[in-house]
């Protein structure tokens, strides 16, 4: 079989067995689908494990449920931004405009508006084409409050960003009563920001001179054990599926290696942690002098055997749902030993060539 047709009956096969999972996808809502198939061990070779796993091709056009409550919690806690602005009007009043925000390459649009559609259609699209961006964006005070926050209180952020929106949903509540019209109310919300994200700029300073300046909150972490959908959204939105190609001089064939990373900064180590425990694999690292904490499942047994069960089960959605069925590839290759011939390595260099970054 020529290396070509080998791609096509690759791409072919896993469409055909990633329909299954579309419509098993349809019943799984919330968390009422969370206990079958992870259980389920790989124990037919070649193809046929792959078919008993319902191996998902998911397609960020196919509209045919709503995302999951936990899977947005989980992705906004890896991609989106809690901000209060601060204008001053030709009046030398203030316009205080409270935002919530998530911001993805031009390529994930569609999740976009999956999510715009998962707040009942609140808020706004916005293109950046100079930076290839989009954004979905909520900045109106009734929007805030009866969409983005009910569901932020139900379903609640676990990384520091859980700090971040606490403060800023304070500023929001302010507004809702409108004392923000008032000095004491628009001064709290001046203090808040004093913790919010970055803090304020040096021209606020200058603005108001004798504004208390707040210390920011500790992290008490909410939940001993994520949710598994959770899981799913933050990985999207932090996760890696990896294909490395090493060429060595002493080898015949260059090493291929796959495997799946999530990297945070070290005040979140303890999400990292406890991925690692529910997911049972993996190891936690950091580099000196990087103030960066990674997780890494690197084995071939460990990625067969609970990584691609794990997100068979539960959807990544957008665009890494692609990249992710491309990494299924390679491994279903590298369990064949495909890696150790010329025409596997090809096939490969092929796949790899076209994931994350490079995807078009």
């Amino acid at each position: 079989m020529t290396n070509k047709l080998r791609k096509n009956f690759l791409n072919v096969f896993f469409s055909l067995t990633g329909n299954l999972t579309k419509i098993l996808g349809f019943f799984r809502q919330e968390n009422s689908y969370n206990s079958f198939t992870l259980k389920l061990k790989y124990s037919i070779p070649s193809f046929n494990r792959y078919i008993s796993k319902n191996i998902r091709e998911y397609s960020t056009s196919c509209k045919t449920y709503k995302l999951n409550s936990w899977w947005v919690t989980g992705f906004a806690d890896g991609e989106s931004t809690f901000m209060i602005k601060l204008k001053k009007r030709t009046n030398l009043t203030w316009q205080i405009l409270p935002v919530f925000q998530i911001g993805l390459n031009a390529k994930d649009k569609d999740i976009i508006k999956e999510i715009k559609h998962f707040f009942n259609d609140v808020g706004i699209i916005s293109f950046d084409t100079k930076n290839n961006k989009v954004y979905f964006t909520v900045n109106k005070i009734k929007d805030l409050n009866d969409y983005i926050i009910p569901h932020f209180e139900s379903y609640p952020l676990q990384s520091n960003k859980f700090i971040d929106y606490k403060l800023w949903s304070e500023s929001v509540r302010i507004m809702v009563v409108k004392d923000h019209l008032k000095e004491p109310g628009l001064y709290r919300i001046i203090s808040l920001k004093t913790a919010l994200n970055r803090g304020i700029s040096q021209k606020l300073k200058e603005e108001f001179p004798n504004i208390a300046v707040l210390e920011r909150p500790e992290l008490n972490s909410s939940l001993d054990l994520l949710d598994n959908y959770w899981i799913a959204g933050f990985c999207a939105a932090e996760g890696s599926f990896n294909v490395s190609i090493n060429e060595k001089k002493d080898r015949k064939l260059p090493q291929v290696r796959a495997r799946f990373t999530i990297g945070l900064n070290n005040r979140d180590e303890h999400l990292l942690i406890k991925i690692k425990d529910q997911l049972g694999i993996g190891r936690i690292y950091s580099v000196k002098a990087n103030p960066i904490s990674n997780y890494e499942a690197g084995s071939l047994q460990e990625i067969k055997e609970k990584i691609i069960p794990f997100f068979d089960l539960y959807n990544l959605n957008g665009i890494k749902s692609h990249d992710f069925l491309d990494f299924k590839k390679v491994v279903y290759l590298m369990d064949n030993k495909e890696h150790l011939t010329d025409s596997g390595l090809l096939l490969i260099r092929d796949i790899k060539n076209s994931m994350n970054l490079r995807r078009k």
